[in-house]
């Protein structure tokens, strides 16, 4: 998936609704939950293990959260890899999602070899991620979405002056 990102006066901003947008399955939960590493939810099909749940994307409650390394979903429950940190209600969404992370780069130019900034985790409850660059007068930012599990990137966006 390729990051979507814009720049005006030092402040890169890069897309998070696409990754809600983009989920590799959906579902919600069916029981109330104090905090807790257990999540019950409608339909387990297309979860898995090894890469993350956004439990009630952009809410005051919302959170990203692994899935347990080596326990798979099973019957209508999620297991993961940390305790929540908020209470969850019934019919709150569930997304299962590849990144949990956001990486902003920067190139004297557009085909110029990136440098890393910043990588920073997904900011749930917010639409979009923002960064604040004091180094760089001149070239681009790009910006790429990664997992912090399996240390997978997805692709660089275009280039912003």
């Amino acid at each position: 998936m390729k990051a979507l990102i814009q720049h005006r006066d030092r402040i890169i901003r890069v897309d998070q609704f696409q990754i809600a947008e983009n989920a590799l399955a959906k579902t919600y939960l069916t029981a109330d939950m104090s905090v807790g590493t257990t999540l019950t939810v409608k339909d387990i099909t297309g979860f898995a293990i090894a890469k993350y749940v956004w439990i009630n994307p952009f809410q005051a409650n919302s959170e990203i959260i692994a899935m347990h390394a080596a326990t798979a979903p099973t019957g209508s429950t999620l297991t993961l890899a940390a305790t929540t940190v908020f209470a969850h209600v019934t019919g709150e969404p569930v997304l299962y999602i590849e990144f949990n992370q956001v990486e902003v780069n920067h190139a004297a130019t557009l085909t110029g070899s990136k440098t890393v900034l910043a990588t920073s985790a997904m900011i749930a409850r917010e639409k979009e991620f923002t960064y604040l660059d004091t180094t760089q007068t001149t070239g681009f930012y790009f910006a790429r979405y990664k997992s912090s599990v399996a240390t997978t990137y997805g692709d660089y966006s275009d280039g912003v002056t």
